[in-house]
């Protein structure tokens, strides 16, 4: 079983030798491209308000520590909503793994595989088994909030 790691110390999701897309449909790219996955920082931990921030993160690996995440965001008190697909390179059994300080949820074609949205120290947490395709585009959303 192969692990993808989606770690934070403030939020990292790992994921070597994955396509990442943060387009809208999977014919914008060719099988085997992706560019990361669309970030939507809010100056909110629970997702509301407006996007203050838009970008493409080609990963979602980040150690903030005090800094802000953007300008014009705090450096606490924010949440992102990482939204995209996910490509694997091979067929077979992976997890999802998240290392985190603050709250983060993980989807993966609609269906949540992990829920954490607590503050807590620095922890992993683990999707159960994902059984994957070779060259098939999954939806992946991630949500993270941090509070310290």
């Amino acid at each position: 079983m192969r692990t993808l790691r989606v770690s934070t110390s403030a939020i990292a999701l790992i994921l070597s030798g994955f396509v990442l897309s943060g387009l809208a449909s999977a014919a914008e790219l060719p099988a085997g491209k992706g560019l990361g996955l669309r970030g939507e920082y809010r100056s909110s931990t629970d997702m509301s308000g407006p996007a203050r921030v838009i970008r493409t993160d080609p990963t979602v690996d980040f150690s903030w520590g005090y800094a802000s995440p953007a300008i014009g965001l705090p450096s606490n008190r924010f949440s992102v909503r990482w939204t995209g697909q996910l490509e694997a390179p091979s067929t077979g059994a992976y997890k999802l793994t998240t290392q985190t300080d603050g709250g983060v949820r993980v989807w993966l074609d609609g269906a949540k595989v992990i829920d954490q949205w607590t503050a807590h120290p620095t922890a992993l947490h683990s999707s159960g088994t994902l059984n994957l395709t070779a060259g098939r585009r999954y939806a992946l959303r991630v949500e993270y909030y941090e509070v310290t």
